[in-house]
């Protein structure tokens, strides 16, 4: 896994060209459907990406190697969603909705038949 991160955007081509090279020469392979560019600039992009095959056209591809990667405003690093804003939104959501799911996992479990202790080991386990 390997995330990069520059100042500008000269700077990140010049990064993503170098690592490209890196990867060449000690003969390893990107998975480019698991590559996305994220920036940090607070400003959303509308993810309305045109059919660019080798060249970018839509100005919402980066280049790595030879292989176009999208611009994305939603990333999934190291199981957190980070987004443009850095807000953490949807990390945030989605933890959320799961301790919900818990939440109503335990009560079909326990249905009042299970002992105090019982249910907060259940809690400790599904719930934090």
């Amino acid at each position: 896994m390997i995330a990069i991160m520059a100042e500008s955007r000269e700077e990140l081509e010049c990064l993503m060209k170098i690592t490209y090279e890196y990867s060449r020469k000690w003969r390893f392979n990107f998975n480019y459907d698991k590559c996305a560019i994220i920036i940090f600039n607070g400003q959303k992009i509308e993810e309305k990406y045109g059919n660019c095959v080798n060249v970018c056209t839509c100005n919402k591809h980066w280049t790595l190697g030879k292989t176009l990667i999208k611009q994305v405003n939603v990333y999934k690093y190291l199981g957190i969603e980070l987004d443009y804003n850095l807000s953490f939104l949807d990390f945030k959501k989605r933890i959320v909705d799961k301790v919900r799911q818990n939440k109503a996992r335990l009560w079909k479990m326990g249905k009042g038949e299970l002992s105090v202790r019982s249910s907060i080991n259940l809690w400790d386990a599904l719930g934090r």
